[in-house]
């Protein structure tokens, strides 16, 4: 068996640090949502963390590219709209409910689990 070198390119550094984020920010977010709903409403903790990460965005777009990079016409502004009223409401605000009952470890497993549901669907329906 031969062992891998640890990563020596810049690209190989940056994606191991990308993934580790990923790893830290995802791997937070359920503990800190299960903080969160002991202190504040569910739906209310959801808007705030939402309303940051806008702000947090529309400042890098205008950092990086000024006004011209928010132009957007009107369908896909509603189109937007509606992507994140679903994730809002749907996605992250049924979750905040759930974790006030369901502990956020298997909260965590269960939201790990969708991309294993997905490729399982598709694999059935490609079947049929």
């Amino acid at each position: 068996m031969t062992r891998r070198k640890a990563p020596t390119s810049a690209a190989d550094r940056r994606l191991w640090l990308a993934l580790g984020t990923i790893y830290l920010a995802w791997g937070s977010t359920y503990p800190a949502i299960r903080v969160m709903v002991e202190t504040v409403p569910p739906l209310l903790g959801a808007g705030m963390r939402f309303l940051a990460a806008g702000t947090i965005l529309l400042a890098a777009l205008l950092a990086h590219g000024g006004t011209e990079r928010l132009r957007v016409n009107s369908r896909e502004a509603l189109a937007a709209a509606a992507i994140g009223t679903l994730i809002l409401v749907g996605g992250i605000g049924l979750l905040t409910l759930a974790e006030r009952k369901v502990p956020s470890g298997l909260t965590a497993l269960i939201i790990a689990s969708v991309p294993l549901w997905v490729v399982l669907l598709r694999l059935i329906s490609a079947s049929e």
